[in-house]
């Protein structure tokens, strides 16, 4: 991160790379930083309008690559598979409709392609195309997940990499509780928790009594009878709203009433605008 971290600015500008040695020849890694179409317009004077996909495969044309020598990828950009995308936990950003995806036949020419930017450790593609994932637990929905340090060794060119993971155990996990307040209390833990109550008569204070038992306490939640009628009596909200669709609804719920014509033509020049500055 710290030798490759900024994008290509100049045209004359290539990815840096770090050479190893050892008995079965060189190792090239190359370390390709997050890169925008719109960075890569620039370097090359291109006024083309290009996709996150076209921008990796025009940087990674410019560079010399031995293909006889093994060639390491090491990466932050945001691969799919033929459009199939890696999980994702819930703290992570969404690129909706793929507009920020690089399908990772971009890079198949590499040996091995080390991913960072997804937190869950998993393959894309194929088991040479990996992201390693975080080595701790940033968000509540990756509970359940076993995080591991993965461990790669390449041999001689043309052989497939062996990969290893072995497991990390952090100082404190990342737990859900769920139960009764008196149910809950009994698992006394030095975790950090979030904590779902089920009791249908909410205790007196029940964050101060979970507080005293969790001193990393992350959240409470409650799930019973009261709080599920109130959710399904809530209008279930759009999933996949557009930009536009979602300046529509905000508008009509500071006016009271929908835009005109010309107001949403306005909004789409703009919205449409910044996706080519992008």
């Amino acid at each position: 991160l710290y030798i490759g971290s900024m994008p290509l600015q100049k045209e004359n500008e290539h990815l840096k790379k770090v050479v190893f040695w050892d008995k079965w020849g060189e190792v090239c890694f190359w370390l390709l930083p997050f890169m925008k179409p719109a960075y890569v317009r620039d370097i090359l004077g291109e006024e083309e309008l290009i996709s996150y996909t076209e921008a990796v495969e025009k940087v990674l044309k410019r560079e010399a690559f031995d293909p006889q020598i093994r060639n390491v990828l090491v990466t932050h950009q945001f691969f799919t598979a033929s459009g199939k995308e890696p999980e994702r936990c819930d703290s992570e950003t969404i690129y909706v409709g793929g507009s920020g995806n690089v399908d990772v036949a971009a890079v198949q020419e590499f040996d091995y392609v080390a991913m960072g930017h997804i937190h869950k450790a998993q393959q894309v593609g194929g088991e040479q195309f990996r992201y390693c994932g975080t080595p701790l637990k940033y968000s509540v929905s990756e509970s359940s997940d076993e995080k591991t340090l993965t461990v790669v060794t390449l041999k001689e060119k043309g052989t497939f990499p062996l990969i290893q993971t072995m497991p990390l155990h952090p100082l404190r996990d990342v737990k859900c509780l769920r139960g009764t307040l008196e149910e809950v209390l009994r698992k006394e833990c030095g975790d950090y928790v979030s904590v779902t109550l089920t009791d249908e008569k909410l205790p007196y204070q029940p964050r101060e009594q979970l507080n005293r038992v969790f001193p990393y306490l992350l959240e409470v939640k409650i799930d019973n009878t009261r709080t599920k009628r109130q959710l399904a009596s809530l209008e279930e909200p759009e999933l996949m709203e557009s930009p536009l669709e979602m300046f529509g609804r905000f508008y009509k719920e500071i006016h009271g009433t929908d835009w005109s014509n010309e107001e949403q033509k306005i909004v789409k020049e703009i919205l449409e605008k910044l996706e080519v500055d992008q």
